[in-house]
């Protein structure tokens, strides 16, 4: 990782957070206690492709504890990249139907032309806003009795 940071944490919310960037600052101790650490997330990371050390390339070490802390001894499964770009065009075809008012077809045409493999039809962009839209609206309404039920307690 080339950071430059002379912090080992850049978001000190938590008080161990805060003793470590109190410990001597310099960018070599810095580089050497992740080096560390990266060396010791190797030993304990069992799984075969060495997915923790590469979560930890890919976010860095604030995020890395920030999502620690969030999923604690949990398995969470993560989505293959080609759900999450088809749920990116839908968020996409949504926004442009939607608030910029624009042609589903020609919405088609540019999503298709700009992103190359995806072919979208006419219909299937109004029939991804529709369901979209179903979607958002049972969110809200699950949302708003949520609230309702919390202003009662």
């Amino acid at each position: 990782m080339a950071e430059e940071k002379s912090k080992l944490f850049e978001k000190e919310n938590r008080l161990y957070k805060f003793y470590l960037n109190d410990l001597e600052g310099k960018k070599t101790c810095i580089d050497f206690v992740r080096d560390l650490f990266k060396l010791e997330l190797i030993t304990f990371d069992k799984s075969e492709n060495l997915d923790l050390v590469k979560l930890y390339n890919v976010v860095g070490f604030d995020a890395f504890f920030e999502i620690c802390g969030c999923f604690s001894s949990k398995t969470i499964k993560i989505p293959n990249i080609e759900k999450m770009k088809k749920n990116l065009i839908i968020a996409l075809a949504y926004y442009h139907v939607v608030m910029l008012g624009m042609n589903p077809k020609e919405v088609g045409r540019i999503l298709s032309e700009k992103l190359g493999s995806f072919n979208l039809k006419q219909k299937s962009i109004k029939n991804i806003i529709n369901k979209l839209q179903a979607e958002i609206e049972e969110l809200g309404a699950r949302v708003a009795k949520e609230a309702q039920n919390g202003r009662n307690d």
